[in-house]
């Protein structure tokens, strides 16, 4: 007995398995961690193929959207725009921008629809529009604890 020599059998416990137990042989330990790491490996290929699932489905349902966008976009106007001046965001992220490298004419007039939900952050500058002569033409911006504003030239 352990209190008569003076030693102590640790005992402690991995899963199911009781690692240091006396009077039972190495070789059946190893055969159970064995068995419990191809079961893990198991799992852990199981839970891989399920996460590839689910990304194949929301990628799918992305791509509905964006073909719905593209529907609801062409059905809603009858006013065909000129190829390259139409931009489009059919994603929503916080860094995408849209850039016309062509001459446009003189306008006096344009629309821009935003949907915005401001977080507790602010919302930044959503909205900008800028000519070479003037970088700030129209800016659309809002800060931490500001009201939105919107700025035309600079002011």
């Amino acid at each position: 007995p352990a209190a008569m020599n003076h030693t102590e059998h640790t005992v402690s416990t991995l899963g199911s398995v009781v690692v240091g137990e006396p009077g039972r042989p190495v070789e059946d330990l190893e055969g159970e961690l064995e068995k419990k790491i191809r079961l893990l490996e198991k799992e852990r290929k199981n839970l891989r193929k399920e996460t590839q699932s689910h990304h194949q489905h929301i990628d799918q349902g992305i791509n509905t959207l964006q073909e719905r966008i593209a529907e609801l976009e062409q059905s809603l106007t009858d006013y065909s725009y000129p190829q390259g001046y139409k931009l489009s965001f059919p994603v929503r992220t916080n860094y995408m921008y849209g850039l016309v490298r062509r001459n446009i004419p003189e306008m006096y007039a344009f629309t821009a629809c935003l949907w915005l939900k401001p977080a507790e952050s602010g919302i930044g500058t959503p909205f900008s529009y800028a000519v070479p002569e003037q970088p700030n033409e129209l800016v659309l911006l809002q800060g931490i604890h500001n009201p939105a504003e919107l700025l035309i030239n600079d002011k």
